[in-house]
C-alpha cells in the first residue's frame, strides 16, 4: 500500500522527512496527510513511492550510462547496435522498465552486448516480489509470462516431432538463452525458477517448470494462470 508523508518541499528529489511534531509519521492516504499538512506553513503531502522512483530513475539513468560509455559506446551506437531507437534506449534510463516484447528482446541484446545482467542495471530490485512497488511486480509477472510461452514453445516442438505431429519450428538457442536470462531476473527479484532439461534425439527440451513454487502446465493450450503474489505486497 501508498504511504505518504509530510515535507517542506514539493519536488519529490529534494524532500526530506519534516522534524518535530509529525517526524517520520506516515499516513495511509494522501487525504489524510493534506490534512495534516495544511495545518503547516508551505507543507506538502507526498507520494512514498513518488519520492523512491524518482531516486531509483535517477540511479538507474547514471548506471546503464557508465556501463555504455565504460564500452566507448555512445547512446545512439549502443541502439544500433542492439536495434532499438534512441527513444528507448533514453526510457531506460529514466526507469521505465520494457513492458513490450520488442523492447525486451533489445534489453536482452543491451545486456549481451555491455556483458551485464539486470543486477547491473538496476532495472529491478533484489527481492521486488516483496516490494510494494506495483511497476516491479508487473514486470516480474511479465518476464514470468515470457519464460512460461518460451518453455512451452520448446516442450511442444519436442513433443510434437515425438508424435509425428507437425512441428512449428523454434530456434531451440534462441529460447535457451533467453530462458537463461529471464530466470537470472526472475531469481533476482526473489522468485525462484526450477525446470529439467532433457534431452529427445539429440534435441533438447525442457520439462518439470516450476517458478514459485508453482508448477506450470506446459500442456497446449493451457492457459497462463497469474501469479500468486504475498500478500506484503499489496498491490
Amino acid at each position: 500500500m501508498t504511504k505518504f508523508f509530510i515535507s517542506k518541499a514539493n519536488d519529490a528529489e529534494e524532500i526530506d522527512l519534516v522534524k518535530g511534531g509529525v517526524s517520520n509519521k506516515l499516513f495511509d492516504s494522501y487525504d489524510e496527510a493534506a490534512e495534516v499538512a495544511r495545518a503547516g506553513e508551505h507543507i506538502f503531502a507526498v507520494s512514498i513511492e513518488r519520492r523512491r522512483n524518482k531516486k531509483i530513475e535517477k540511479e538507474v539513468a547514471n548506471n546503464i550510462r557508465a556501463l555504455y560509455e565504460a564500452h566507448g559506446l555512445t547512446q545512439e551506437q549502443l541502439a544500433k547496435i542492439i536495434g532499438a531507437s534512441e527513444a528507448i534506449v533514453e526510457r531506460w534510463e529514466t526507469g521505465v522498465l520494457p513492458y513490450r516484447v520488442r523492447d525486451l528482446n533489445a534489453l536482452y541484446d543491451l545486456m549481451s552486448t555491455l556483458n551485464c545482467t539486470m543486477a547491473d542495471l538496476q532495472l529491478i530490485k533484489q527481492n521486488a516480489i516483496n516490494s510494494d512497488d506495483s511497476r516491479q511486480i508487473v514486470f516480474i509477472r511479465h518476464i514470468r509470462r515470457r519464460l512460461i510461452e518460451d518453455v512451452r514453445s520448446i516442450y511442444q516442438m519436442v513433443k510434437c516431432k515425438r508424435n509425428s505431429r507437425y512441428v512449428h519450428h523454434v530456434d531451440i538457442d534462441k529460447c535457451l538463452k533467453r530462458i537463461e536470462v529471464n530466470k537470472e531476473i526472475l531469481e533476482y527479484a526473489g522468485c525462484d525458477v526450477n525446470y529439467q532439461i532433457y534431452e529427445f534425439n539429440s534435441e533438447t527440451y525442457i520439462d518439470d517448470l516450476v517458478i514459485y513454487g508453482e508448477h506450470i502446465n506446459l500442456r497446449p493450450g493451457a492457459p497462463i494462470k497469474g501469479m500468486c503474489i504475498p500478500k506484503e505486497a499489496d498491490i
